[in-house]
């Protein structure tokens, strides 16, 4: 595991870099344009995606590469190691000047998140976890809540979610807007908020570091795609249906109220 511990921390230092080009872009003109319909990018997405690109590469230059900024490389299907990078979750969120964008990166190992890593810049908040060593915030160790109860549960959601329409439906939830998938789980992994979901399409850079973070805060999280609740990383197509993260007593609540 001192491999893991190593590889970790070069993980957070190239993170903590990222995150300062990153806070350059921050509630300044970030130079924005649509890859297709709601689906913006900016510069900081290209730059970031670049330096770790060529950081993480050097750390393993025989593993596969997944990211959403950079055009797939049918190769990583066959190597044992695969880099998994989001440059940006909750690029609207980055855009409007909201600090609920995240960082993430997570190393694989046989198509299954070994190391994970989810660092939010404009909060200093650095979720990590090592696959059966725990999960921790900022070094402190971290758990779900203990909230058992589903009445006024605080779950996490997109930000259209918690428009008023959606909120009439919920009276007895606090439902919060996270534009950022991971860092929404990462929230649930910490205890600051009891469950979250995703109904709109995500893709494995999305999930492959805030699956391993939740699991290891003992959560309970799975893919809503019909036929396959387990989440599967490194398939020739990255795409994944919608996610629900929640506390082991909650979860089944959450599904049935939102799916």
């Amino acid at each position: 595991m001192n491999e893991f511990n190593d590889l970790l921390a070069a993980m957070e230092e190239a993170a903590r870099e990222a995150g300062q080009i990153a806070m350059r872009y921050f509630r300044r003109d970030p130079k924005t344009w649509l890859k297709d319909v709601d689906n913006p990018v900016t510069a900081a997405d290209l730059e970031i995606t670049t330096f770790l690109r060529e950081r993480l590469l050097a750390i393993d230059p025989e593993a596969g590469w997944l990211s959403e900024e950079t055009a797939d490389d049918p190769a990583r299907l066959t190597k044992r190691s695969v880099w998994v990078v989001d440059p940006i979750d909750g690029t609207k969120e980055f855009i409007d000047g909201i600090p609920y964008f995240t960082i993430l990166i997570c190393y694989l190992v046989d198509n299954m998140p070994m190391v994970g890593l989810v660092f939010n810049p404009a909060r200093d908040q650095m979720f990590t976890a090592i696959r059966g060593q725990g999960a921790y915030l900022n070094d402190d160790k971290i758990h779900v809540s203990g909230r058992s109860t589903w009445k006024y549960a605080r779950v996490g959601t997109s930000r259209a979610h918690t428009k008023k329409s959606e909120m009439d439906g919920h009276p007895h939830l606090h439902l919060l807007g996270i534009g950022s998938c991971g860092y929404k789980m990462c929230l649930v992994a910490c205890g600051a908020i009891d469950a979250s979901f995703n109904r709109s399409k995500l893709h494995e850079w999305d999930l492959a570091a805030p699956v391993l973070i939740l699991k290891e805060a003992g959560g309970v999280t799975s893919n809503v795609d019909p036929g396959q609740s387990q989440f599967v990383f490194n398939r020739t197509d990255p795409y994944v249906g919608g996610q629900v993260s929640a506390t082991p007593e909650l979860f089944d609540e959450v599904f049935r109220e939102f799916f």
